[in-house]
């Protein structure tokens, strides 16, 4: 499961995205969302609802929850499955990392529309392609928390699946006629 959440920040919806640490066992160095595997028998949202207050410190009283979206692949063919929610602007503002990520950041939603900023190529596995999106976010001039390190914080590749998240939001979007904004 993955937690994707849009916060409004002067007008217009942002993606909360995190920057996973080096010292995680996974994913290091590399741009997601909030998530993690079910424990027993939890629900979606009872899974997203645990590892936001895992990940972030911040109560899941303040989340908002849109729903779902298709099902989306990692490389390894693990599922994760996409919940959406709204979060606002201060609560996140007032994240604690747990540890598995050393800042976050906020990227106007409206950007993820040009669809000539996207790269794509084909993953090859057990004889079958499978389509893996990129995208270069550029977070000059834009809202993160927790920078890393007094560092000027600038563009990082999202790819992979949690850039193929971020693909069917922006299509959703665009079908829904929307300009960045849900």
């Amino acid at each position: 499961m993955c937690l994707g959440i849009i916060s409004e920040i002067d007008g217009e919806d942002h993606l909360f995205v995190i920057h996973r640490g080096h010292n995680v066992p996974t994913h290091k160095n590399q741009l997601a969302f909030i998530g993690g595997h079910r424990s027993g028998l939890e629900t979606e949202m009872e899974t997203a609802s645990r590892e936001f207050e895992e990940e972030l410190s911040v109560s899941a009283s303040n989340i908002e929850w849109y729903g779902f979206d298709s099902m989306v692949f990692t490389r390894r063919q693990n599922k994760m499955f996409p919940v959406y929610a709204r979060v606002d602007f201060e609560t996140l503002c007032s994240a604690q990392s747990n540890g598995e990520w050393d800042f976050a950041c906020f990227y106007p939603i409206k950007n993820i529309l040009d669809e000539s900023k996207w790269g794509q190529f084909n993953f090859h596995f057990k004889g079958n392609a499978y389509p893996v999106y990129l995208y270069l976010m550029n977070f000059t001039g834009y809202h993160s928390i927790i920078p890393p390190n007094g560092q000027k914080l600038e563009s990082f590749i999202l790819w992979g699946a949690t850039a193929r998240v971020v693909w069917n939001l922006r299509n959703q979007l665009l079908n829904k006629g929307k300009d960045g904004n849900l």
